[in-house]
């Protein structure tokens, strides 16, 4: 029976249905070829077919007037609601005609989401004003799970991963700059040795969010802290200057992280000579996307951003 129904409503095109409804909604045969650019008698003609396809007579066709029969009423409702439908079907398929499909979901890591989100929904607003976005802060495990189970399309975080499920590239190569107290003797001047690092009470470095991009025997103070706290997991940028400010401790942040997260005259910030501990900022989506150009575009407007924000944080 379904397949019977579906082969005889098949010979019928939206434009049948549409052409049925314009003649009710006009009340007439000839206001509505009118109205829908087609000859009376042509209009005739294709009624005609759709009731002999419906089985079903929808208009009793007086010599004034034309009006719905019981079981036609109930038909052009149907329609009616067919036809709001394909319209929604219409504008959705206009919308996910745009890049990405419509909508892009995307996953940042939470030293990078707070500098990098707000100038993403500006550039997202000037270039795909028609583009659905989300966004989700978290840890580069979790990010990276959602990414692979399809939660999320992107994902910008400073692991790289050795997947070949995924495809990566390199938005950023940025050095660590050591924030401490304005009144902490080693701060001198405006660049410091790394071997002064180990003299300071350090936070350690968090292998989440801040890998390092090479081993170094004068780095290996992110292990050994003098202080109470002998690791850290995901701190937030905010959370290390809180404690810089407020227990008295020292910590490195990154470049891009300069700027807005720190403010008040208590802190000093330095440059470490040689900028011996850097991380890489990558961007991540899965090779089976069915959208590989838009987002290697995206990503090459994300470095963009990055790279504008780390000059506007020097200058």
């Amino acid at each position: 029976m379904r397949e019977e129904i579906s082969n005889r409503l098949a010979s019928l095109s939206i434009r049948d249905l549409m052409l049925v409804l314009a003649v009710h909604r006009c009340g007439g045969f000839r206001a509505a070829a009118e109205e829908m650019g087609i000859s009376a008698s042509g209009l005739s003609h294709q009624v005609r077919k759709a009731e002999t396809v419906l089985g079903t007579t929808v208009f009793e066709r007086g010599a004034r007037k034309v009006t719905p029969t019981d079981a036609g009423g109930d038909i052009l409702r149907r329609i009616g609601m067919l036809l709001q439908q394909v319209a929604a079907l219409g504008h959705e398929t206009s919308r996910r005609a745009g890049a990405f499909g419509g909508r892009l979901r995307v996953g940042m890591i939470s030293t990078v989401g707070p500098f990098l989100i707000p100038q993403t929904v500006g550039f997202v607003h000037k270039h795909y004003p028609r583009l659905e976005l989300a966004f989700m802060e978290g840890k580069h495990e979790g990010l990276s799970r959602r990414l692979r189970e399809g939660e999320l399309d992107l994902v910008i975080t400073a692991c790289p991963v050795l997947d070949e499920a995924f495809h990566q590239v390199e938005l950023l190569n940025e050095p660590f700059h050591l924030l401490t107290s304005v009144e902490n003797p080693v701060i001198q001047r405006d660049q410091i040795e790394p071997a002064d690092l180990a003299k300071l009470d350090l936070l350690p470095l968090s292998e989440d969010d801040f890998p390092m991009s090479m081993e170094d025997s004068t780095l290996r103070f992110a292990d050994r802290s003098n202080g109470p706290i002998l690791r850290s997991y995901g701190l937030s940028i905010e959370t290390r200057v809180h404690l810089v400010r407020e227990q008295g401790y020292s910590c490195l942040i990154p470049s891009i992280a300069c700027g807005q997260s720190i403010s008040g005259t208590q802190f000093a910030l330095a440059e470490i000579k040689g900028e011996p501990v850097r991380r890489q900022i990558f961007a991540l989506w899965r090779r089976s996307s069915p959208y590989p150009v838009d987002l290697e575009n995206f990503a090459k407007e994300l470095a963009i951003l990055l790279t504008e924000g780390q000059r506007s944080v020097r200058s």
